[in-house]
């Protein structure tokens, strides 16, 4: 079985909000070393003079400022040297998800064209997310286009090269150039929803954290595509999204 690790780095706890999520990161080992799927806040993010936008997100959703929290610290708690982090993935480039980028500057970053131009200027309904300042000077860029291939019933991007099997699911909403990405877990898939879906699994967190009405468009555009996915297929799929606490509880050790 492929070794994976669920790693929660940016513990959320959104003030006035009964709620605890996380930024949901996947460690994976691949035949090139291990990949990441996201990358949480890198440990320039937890500075006091990181951008303002960065302060300001953390402190409303009640992240702490903990560089043990960081993709590149918990990958060094687990034993394993972060030089071998070959690949990171990307859903998005949000400032909670691309962050650890600067991390690795290393690392292969694999991400959706579209995503990286609309992020270079700041475009979609919630641009003021990007922070280029994360990433702008990261020099191994791997870029993905029209997805001519399939993941199920989802149009797709295989990403070549690298096992286990990824594929980038173009699912444009949150931002212009969102992707959900799914992993080959032997005969079973790990599918990262990003901020794409909610754990539409999970009431409990319909009732404590309602998505504000420029987010619950998106949720509803492809929660029936994967309820009909996992009802189709209920042990071949695990679905996961960007922000899920309870999931992560269930799966950080398995």
């Amino acid at each position: 079985m492929t070794q994976i690790y669920h790693l929660n780095c940016g513990p959320i706890h959104p003030l006035g909000l009964n709620y605890s999520g996380v930024c949901y990161v996947l460690l994976i080992q691949s035949n090139r070393g291990w990949m990441l799927v996201d990358s949480g806040f890198g440990k320039k993010d937890l500075k006091w003079n990181s951008p303002f936008v960065i302060r300001f997100f953390q402190r409303f959703m009640g992240i702490p400022k903990d560089e043990t929290n960081t993709a590149f610290e918990q990958v060094r708690k687990l034993g394993i040297d972060p030089t071998d982090v070959r690949d990171i993935v990307l859903t998005h480039l949000h400032i909670d998800h691309a962050g650890g980028v600067s991390d690795f500057p290393w690392a292969n970053v694999h991400v959706f064209q579209p995503e990286f131009e609309a992020a270079m200027k700041h475009q979609g309904r919630i641009g003021i997310g990007y922070v280029r300042r994360q990433w702008r000077n990261h020099q191994h860029w791997v870029f993905y286009q029209d997805p001519k291939d399939f993941w199920f019933n989802f149009n797709a991007v295989h990403i070549p090269e690298i096992k286990p099997d990824i594929f980038l699911i173009p699912t444009p909403g949150h931002t212009i150039g969102h992707c959900m990405v799914a992993v080959q877990n032997d005969e079973r898939w790990l599918l990262h929803g990003g901020d794409a879906i909610l754990p539409f699994y999970l009431e409990s967190i319909e009732q404590t954290m309602r998505p504000p009405k420029i987010m619950r468009s998106t949720f509803e555009k492809y929660t029936p595509a994967l309820k009909e996915l996992l009802a189709n297929h209920p042990h071949q799929i695990q679905i996961i999204n960007g922000h899920d606490g309870v999931s992560f509880q269930k799966y950080r050790n398995t």
